[in-house]
């Protein structure tokens, strides 16, 4: 005999998402407006999208934009994937692409390490290596299982993509002598780093996912 489906409990599926969703938003939105009140900034400022503020046209950024959409997307999986209770040391790594997946994210949204150069006077090399002194922590208690792995070479692949990345913005921030297309280059290493960054995790959630996964029989 099959079991009987109990009633979904609609109502309680919305008032469970009053303190992880509604609430935190809620802030989030009351913050915003009192920043505005507080600055005299208009408050649309705050609430519209850049190129409709400054009047742009709509690719602007468009780079920019997908690299956040990518980061962010690394850190959802992440997250999925720690849903499924995994093993500690794939646990730690996929913290490890969370935190550093959200945290780089915002940087790129928000223009921090910009934003703490020009207003703090903290040249952004700096801001940049703490960040990555930051992952190197993060991922220092995964490193065993990172490295058992086959597509290890993945990761390393978008080090070295961001390590150019950082590299060339960098030695313009310094002065010194870049090569040809600098700039161009910086962007296109970092975005493919995100790219790779994400492949990566998404590897490992999905490994993580199917072995966490309980075996289902068919029936004879």
């Amino acid at each position: 005999m099959e079991p009987v489906n109990e009633k979904p409990d609609r109502v309680g599926a919305v008032t469970r998402l009053l303190p992880f969703v509604f609430l935190p938003l809620t802030a989030l939105m009351l913050a915003t407006l009192g920043l505005a009140y507080l600055s005299d900034i208009p408050v649309t400022d705050l609430l519209r999208d850049p190129s409709a503020v400054l009047d742009g046209p709509w690719y602007v950024g468009i780079f920019s934009t997908t690299g956040i959409a990518l980061w962010a997307s690394t850190g959802a999986m992440c997250l999925l994937a720690l849903s499924a209770d995994p093993a500690k040391s794939a646990r730690a790594l996929l913290v490890a692409g969370a935190v550093i997946s959200f945290v780089l994210g915002a940087d790129d949204g928000y223009l921090l390490h910009e934003t703490i150069k020009n207003e703090i006077g903290i040249p952004s090399p700096v801001t940049i290596g703490l960040y990555g002194l930051m992952a190197i922590l993060l991922l220092r208690p995964a490193w065993s299982f990172m490295t058992a792995r086959a597509d290890f070479s993945v990761f390393l692949v978008a080090v070295v993509l961001f390590a150019a990345s950082a590299i060339l913005d960098g030695a313009a921030e310094a002065g010194l002598p870049t090569i040809p297309f600098a700039p161009i280059l910086e962007d296109i290493a970092k975005f493919l780093g995100i790219a790779t960054w994400l492949a990566y995790f998404a590897g490992v959630g999905s490994d993580v996912i199917r072995e966490r996964s309980p075996v289902r029989t068919s029936a004879v």
